[in-house]
């Protein structure tokens, strides 16, 4: 089943201008491909310039290569490497990089391992826009 969803629908729900971007570049990494064109549609609406890579190790050669304000990292991901062990590769190329945890599941050891390695926010699967804006602007601004 596919979900057509136009920049009509997605604007429409979006009248809080705190969650706009300035065309800040933000790198999606998540194994769902349909989670990977959601959120890079949410966020081009929302005025950020998205990317989006299908592993951890398809971020981390990407980062090698390019910045990016912000990297929005889901946490199981198979085959290969998982959401922590992507965030200290990561940390190995872009020390500061700035992360926001974006999963399904909240009580996670790996989500508290990557709070102590410097995660910036956590967005739980599902979310709405208005969620997903808020915890940008707060991985941002941090």
């Amino acid at each position: 089943m596919s979900i057509k969803m136009t920049n009509n629908m997605i604007s429409a729900s979006v009248n809080n201008a705190d969650l706009s971007g300035a065309d800040e570049s933000i790198l999606i990494v998540d194994d769902e491909r349909m989670q990977r064109d959601l959120l890079s549609k949410l966020l081009n609406v929302l005025g950020y310039a998205a990317t989006a890579v299908a592993s951890g190790e398809e971020a981390v050669t990407f980062l090698r290569t390019h910045q990016v304000n912000l990297v929005m990292l889901d946490m199981c991901m198979t085959p290969g490497m998982n959401g922590r062990q992507t965030f200290e590769a990561i940390l190995k190329l872009h020390p500061e990089q700035k992360v926001i945890i974006v999963s399904g599941y909240s009580d996670s050891e790996e989500i508290s391992k990557s709070f102590a390695l410097g995660a910036k926010d956590f967005v739980r699967k599902p979310y709405t826009i208005a969620e997903l804006g808020q915890a940008v602007k707060r991985g941002l601004s941090s």
